[in-house]
């Protein structure tokens, strides 16, 4: 049961996890592009994502380039570009690299050096970039061995795997066995271990050394020959005992695959060395994925074999596989334009499910090969991959990672506001420099041009979010909540002060200001024109009010009072607030007057909430209550008024232009 358990839970970490591994950032095309360079033909990146290298072995008339990248934080930027020293020709520098977990070494194969022969060349990181420690050939040159066609490095660096895959050349049968060459670091440089390494059981010209991967410590070699038994394909597991390299029982081979299988064709080894992914090209012809899993005694094939969807094709070109060995990955194409992609796969107790299919965001060119050369981090954290047809056969790669976090900072909203109150700007920041968005709900106001505008009575949750790019992740929301009160509510929400006013007097200039900016910013939004006359009638109707609302104050004789509970400005305001509603309501001589606006609202009454309103040539001020006095809605319309999430019921309706004003009530009855 634990293990089923185990399996479970571990399914479970993968598939929430890998997700997470998004594209990051744009395409990236080596500058300047030079033309058939294939750059992406093969690429590997550091285990914690922070450098990249990515080869263009066809470049400078097939000399060949590798670049190498750097994250700064935010982006990936260029910090070397390596190029071959002391050699002409068809070089192909970086048909294979490979690097140490930390990306501080790096190992480039040039199978072409020397016609063929081939050779490497081994970097250190030195400052901001990487400096040349040697380069290494066969002690004997001998034309088209391709040494460096292949490359695996330990995870300190220290331990390289080199293949040879037409090295052991038999000139009876013209065939080709391949070879391994181990070289280690001594302190000082890079030495070969003893003599290069081949197996037995092959069957024709095997191609052993074609493709390779060491286990973390370097004590497990796979390499595949997948020219095996006319090219069905095999692969060899070596193991160091303390002293040597040693074969692991025989050749990995299926032996009903199809001629021309090309079983072995990509392998690659789990940093514990206890499983093997397997890519076989054109196994079925359309190519197919195993997995192996060391069993205490031998290998042995772990669930049914991985075969690509419906128009895909060259299955397995390109594997990958976790320290662990529960993440593993191949590379396939579109059979029908030859645009590719990576199909992610984990354990499920009995056979590998695929979870994802990484493709870029953008439109990839026909015949790209996204995924010919890709490396997934052991840890399944960091991805990069090359597509060496991109950009008509320049080149071009991607990096898929967690995309950076971020935060929304500097949001505040004040606890409440009064209905008519002028819009309040929102206004905060992101810790990525992305402009934060808001939204928000409730019955109480709206948001326009960031915004908030005062619509109804309510309460309003406001909402600050940032989306993020291909750069950052979306940030965590930030809510906040505000009130709309009504005059009466504000009154009603007075709390004691210590500070305030004295005596009639300070509390006249103060309702006199308080009043004379509530008045220019109901009129700034359209709501009221006001006379002079007409706003000194309503600063003194105001103050009158807010006298009248303090305990202790005699307002009949007008003498110097004193404030048995003393009120702040916000205090004040909310008594003005009163006190204003009240004159507004009451006042006469205003423009404001209860005519006619010629309206008609119907049907009445309504059987879904909406009405449709006639005789209106521009939008009009509509404002809606409930029957116990409640706004329920606040807008501007001219053709429909929709009250479909409203209850049944009888509500007035108030509707008021600059200079006219009507009431009229509706029904609603679903």
């Amino acid at each position: 049961m634990k293990k089923y358990i185990l399996t479970l839970l571990l399914l479970q970490f993968y598939t929430l996890a890998f997700p997470q591994v998004q594209q990051f950032g744009n395409k990236i095309s080596p500058i300047p592009i030079n033309a058939n360079s294939y750059y992406g033909t093969s690429v590997c990146i550091s285990e914690n994502g922070d450098i990249a290298f990515v080869a263009g072995p066809y470049d400078n008339s097939y000399l060949g380039n590798v670049y190498v990248y750097s994250f700064n934080g935010f982006n990936y930027n260029i910090i070397s570009n390596l190029s071959p020293v002391s050699v002409t020709g068809h070089v192909y520098f970086g048909s294979s690299i490979c690097t140490s977990r930390n990306g501080n070494i790096l190992a480039i194969g040039a199978p072409g050096i020397d016609n063929n022969s081939g050779g490497f060349y081994i970097y250190s990181i030195s400052g901001i970039g990487y400096s040349l420690i040697s380069k290494i050939t066969p002690p004997v040159t001998t034309p088209n061995i391709s040494f460096g066609s292949s490359l695996a490095c330990s995870a300190d660096g220290k331990t390289i795997i080199v293949g040879a895959p037409r090295d052991v050349f038999d000139p009876n049968s013209s065939d080709s066995y391949g070879s391994l060459w181990v070289y280690t670091f001594n302190g000082i440089g890079y030495e070969k271990f003893k003599n290069n390494l081949t197996v037995t059981g092959g069957v024709n010209e095997i191609f052993f050394g074609q493709s390779l991967s060491v286990s973390s410590d370097a004590k497990t070699i796979v390499c595949s020959g997948y020219g095996d038994n006319l090219r069905k394909g095999a692969l060899w597991v070596l193991s160091f005992d303390g002293q040597n390299y040693i074969q692991i029982g025989n050749k990995i081979s299926i032996n009903s695959l199809n001629y021309n299988a090309h079983f072995g064709f990509d392998v690659n080894v789990s940093g514990d060395g206890k499983k093997i992914v397997i890519g076989s090209l054109y196994d079925d012809g359309s190519g197919a994925g195993y997995v192996f899993s060391f069993d205490g005694y031998s290998f042995q094939q772990m669930g049914v074999k991985l075969t690509p969807d419906v128009g895909y094709s060259n299955f397995g070109r390109k594997t990958s596989i976790s320290n662990d060995g529960n993440l593993v990955s191949f590379s396939e194409v579109n059979s029908s334009n030859g645009k590719g992609r990576i199909n992610v796969y984990t354990f499920s107790g009995a056979n590998y499910e695929k979870i994802n299919s990484l493709l870029p965001i953008e439109e990839l060119n026909d015949n790209s090969n996204f995924g010919q050369s890709y490396m997934i981090s052991k840890d399944g954290k960091f991805l990069i991959s090359g597509a060496p047809g991109e950009n008509y056969q320049n080149g071009a790669f991607w990096i898929f990672r967690e995309r950076l976090p971020q935060s929304i900072t500097g949001f505040d909203l004040p606890d409440y506001k009064i209905f008519g109150d002028s819009p309040f700007p929102l206004s905060s920041e992101s810790t990525s420099g992305l402009i934060p968005s808001y939204i928000s709900s409730g019955i109480g106001g709206t948001i326009v041009d960031n915004n908030l505008y005062f619509i109804g009575t309510g309460v309003i949750t406001v909402t600050a979010f940032q989306s993020g790019d291909l750069f950052f992740k979306p940030a965590q929301n930030e809510i906040r909540i505000i009130s709309v009160l009504g005059f009466s509510q504000a009154v009603s929400n007075i709390v004691s002060s210590t500070t305030g006013v004295s005596n009639s007097a300070e509390l006249n200039a103060l309702v006199a200001s308080i009043v004379g900016q509530n008045i220019a910013n109901m009129t700034a939004t359209g709501y009221y024109t006001l006379s002079p006359e007409q706003l000194q009638q309503i600063i003194n109707a105001a103050t009158a009010q807010a006298l009248s609302s303090l305990s202790g104050v005699n307002t009949a004789t007008g003498a110097t009072i004193t404030v048995t509970s003393g009120l702040s400005e916000e205090q004040v305001n909310a008594l003005v607030q009163q006190a204003l509603a009240n004159a507004l309501g009451t006042l006469t001589g205003m423009n404001i007057s209860e005519a006619s606006l010629s309206l008609s609202i119907y049907p009445v009454p309504s059987p879904d909430g909406v009405f449709y309103l006639s005789g209106l040539d521009n939008p009009v001020q509509i404002q809606v209550f409930n029957s116990m006095g409640n706004a329920v809605l606040h807008t501007f319309e001219n053709y429909t008024l929709s009250l479909h999430n409203a209850k049944n019921g009888v509500y007035q309706v108030i509707i008021s232009s600059r200079d006219k004003l009507e009431r009229k009530k509706v029904v609603v009855h679903k």
